[in-house]
């Protein structure tokens, strides 16, 4: 559980011009296993996210792979992404540009919030890098150099 000043400063940081990733998962996951219980603690990420317009919700996106059709710098060379399977959470915007969809749910989300950004993404999975098709590696090394930018 987060203290009030440990939110008040995550919260100030990205308001102030910072660069924030959130993310979650549907399992539990220890040294990149995923155990078969589900992660309890899914939903605790939203006592910072709603300050942002950001609600992690109930349930499971049951997908592997996500394709974006944005043409944002985050995507570039990551439009097929794979992600652990059946651990996606999902999430809603209250404003901000959804990067990329799982099942119809937003997957990757850029979140405008004051002076700072946040990148919500609903699988921790998708920094992962799998080689062969998916271009998770991009996807990450892009996060690398759009946030050394800011």
């Amino acid at each position: 559980m987060w203290s009030e000043e440990e939110l008040s400063l995550l919260e100030q940081y990205v308001k102030a011009g910072g660069f924030l990733i959130l993310t979650s998962s549907y399992a539990n996951l220890a040294m990149n296993r995923m155990l078969s219980d589900a992660n309890e603690d899914s939903r605790m990420i939203n006592m910072l996210a709603e300050r942002m317009g950001i609600r992690f919700k109930l349930g499971v996106l049951n997908t592997e792979m996500v394709k974006s059709d944005s043409n944002h710098y985050l995507m570039e060379e990551a439009q097929y992404l794979k992600m652990f399977t059946s651990n996606g959470v999902p999430f809603e915007i209250a404003s901000g540009q959804v990067l990329a969809t799982a099942n119809l749910h937003p997957i990757i989300a850029l979140v405008d919030y004051g002076q700072g950004q946040v990148l919500v993404l609903g699988d921790i999975g998708l920094l992962v890098d799998y080689g062969a098709d998916a271009k998770n590696l991009n996807f990450v090394k892009n996060i690398a150099r759009y946030a050394s930018t800011r």
